[in-house]
Formats: C-alpha cells, sequence, structure tokens
C-alpha cells in the first residue's frame, strides 16, 4: 500500500541454464529473507510474448528517496547468509546464468487505475 514507483528490470535465461538460474535464486531469495534484506522485490516469469526464458524483477518505492541504496546492502545480507567468500562464488557463478536487459522506473496512475470497486 502506498507505492507510487516500481522498478522493473529485465533478465534472459541464457540458453541451457534454467536449471542453475532457478538454484541460485531460490539460495539467494532464502537468503535475503532469512538475514534482514530490507528492500521488498518480487520475480515474475514471463508466460506468453517477449524473448521467452524472460525472467522480470520489480521493485517497489513509496519516493525518489526510498530508492537509496538498502542498509544492510544486498552484499552485506549475502555475506552475514554465507561468508563473504561463499556468496562471492555464488553470485559470480550464478551471473553467468543470466543476461541484464531494459531497467525501467514506472509510476502508478492512481486516478487511472481506479474501477471504483476498492475502498
Amino acid at each position: 500500500q502506498g507505492y507510487k514507483f516500481f522498478s522493473v528490470t529485465f533478465w534472459q535465461i541464457n540458453q541451457g541454464h534454467g536449471r542453475a538460474f532457478n538454484e541460485g535464486l531460490k539460495t539467494i531469495d532464502a537468503a535475503l529473507k532469512a538475514n534482514g534484506f530490507p528492500s521488498y522485490y518480487e520475480f515474475h516469469n514471463t508466460v506468453a510474448g517477449g524473448s521467452g526464458n524472460e525472467i522480470t524483477v520489480v521493485s517497489p518505492h513509496k519516493s525518489f528517496a526510498d530508492m537509496a541504496a538498502p542498509e544492510p546492502s544486498f552484499m552485506e545480507v549475502m555475506s552475514k547468509a554465507m561468508g563473504a567468500d561463499e556468496a562471492s562464488a555464488l553470485l559470480s557463478e550464478w551471473s553467468k546464468t543470466w543476461t541484464a536487459g531494459k531497467n525501467n522506473l514506472v509510476a502508478y496512475m492512481a486516478e487511472q487505475s481506479d474501477y471504483g470497486d476498492s475502498e
């Protein structure tokens, strides 16, 4: 509730790396959730359209100030979860499974999105 902006990032899973991508993502997600990563995020899998094997990462923000780097940072949380060397090794290998695409910052248009059926 109250989110006005959304960072939308597109990732292309590299051919033949789907399983490794999903396993790495599962490990990273569990580490972030268990160790207090302070930012919200969600992943979406494109099921039709796009270029195939596409993942979208969406992060909500209430304001521009809310877009500042979180504390603790992503790497600090990952290092806490598994140690700095293991976290670096995991991320280095996992980053080979996908290619970054475009990044968008979109704004929620509340008035144009209200169908009159919400409270």
